[in-house]
């Protein structure tokens, strides 16, 4: 009986706990902090891609993050758990 997402687990058995409080927390803040570090190699596998031969762009540069971010959220918002994710990986 173990939910997609293991902390929802935890939440069934103990409905009010700081220690569960604390890892949730630390778990957003590991992903928060993620996302430049994925992104960095993302946007510059894009860009060289895109347009290898120009030079830096400002523009492009921004482009390609904003549309990243709004691929990544667009994900966060309607892939229902992370299990869909790895299984496509």
């Amino acid at each position: 009986a173990v939910e997609p997402e293991l902390l929802h687990t935890y939440s069934k058995v103990y409905n009010f706990d700081v220690v569960l409080l604390i890892v949730r927390l630390a778990v957003l803040t590991a992903v928060t902090l993620t996302v430049p570090v994925v992104l960095f190699p993302i946007r510059t596998s894009v860009n060289h891609l895109l347009g290898a031969s120009k030079d830096f762009s400002w523009p492009r540069h921004i482009g390609i993050t904003f549309a990243l971010l709004v691929c990544v959220n667009i994900l966060v918002i309607f892939v229902p758990t992370i299990r869909d994710i790895f299984g496509f990986i």
